[in-house]
Parts: C-alpha cells; sequence; structure tokens
C-alpha cells in the first residue's frame, strides 16, 4: 500500500470510530430509532446502525492495515455499497492490471 491508500484506509477507520463511539452515546440515551444522516457512508441510518457498522468498519479498517492489502479494502467497501459499484470496478480492474 502507498502512502495515500493507507492514508485513505485510516481515515475511513478513524471516521468508523467515530461513528461508533457516536452511536454508543446515543444508544445509551435511548435514541436507538433516532436518524444519524452523518454516517450514510457507512451504511448506517440511524444510531444503532451507526454502533454495529461503525465498529465493523473500524475492525475491517484495523485488519486492512495490517495485511497492507488495498484492493481488499475496495472490494468490501464496493460490496457494502452496492448502488456504488465504481469502487469494486476499479478494485476488479487494478486486479486484473497486476502481473504474476
Amino acid at each position: 500500500m502507498n502512502t495515500l491508500e493507507l492514508m485513505a484506509v485510516s481515515l475511513y477507520g478513524i471516521y468508523s470510530l467515530v461513528a461508533f463511539i457516536s452511536g454508543w452515546r446515543e444508544c445509551k440515551k435511548k435514541n436507538t430509532f433516532g436518524i444519524a444522516p452523518t454516517y450514510y457512508l457507512l451504511g448506517a441510518f440511524v444510531w444503532g446502525d451507526a454502533l454495529v457498522f461503525g465498529l465493523f468498519w473500524t475492525v475491517v479498517s484495523a485488519i486492512i492495515i495490517l495485511v497492507q492489502d488495498w484492493l481488499l479494502f475496495l472490494l468490501l467497501v464496493g460490496t457494502q455499497h452496492r448502488g456504488n459499484n465504481i469502487l469494486a470496478v476499479a478494485a476488479v480492474y487494478n486486479y486484473s492490471q497486476i502481473s504474476y
């Protein structure tokens, strides 16, 4: 992974961690089904979703940084956002350009 890719995964992980913490706080206030428009990028529409998806994407980002695999990150994000398949297509295209 180059520096730009590492930075993108790190920022996504930090964004996910903030979503998890915010979701945790709102769920403790019994606002589980309140709208969370800030975290639509994670697939979270309510605070309960932000809690679950925030934890999931934080763990995924940490694993991606450990294994240093940018293409895996693109594939996971691309499959999560079914309507936004540009990332998945880009990952497959980049993967097909690698010579073994």
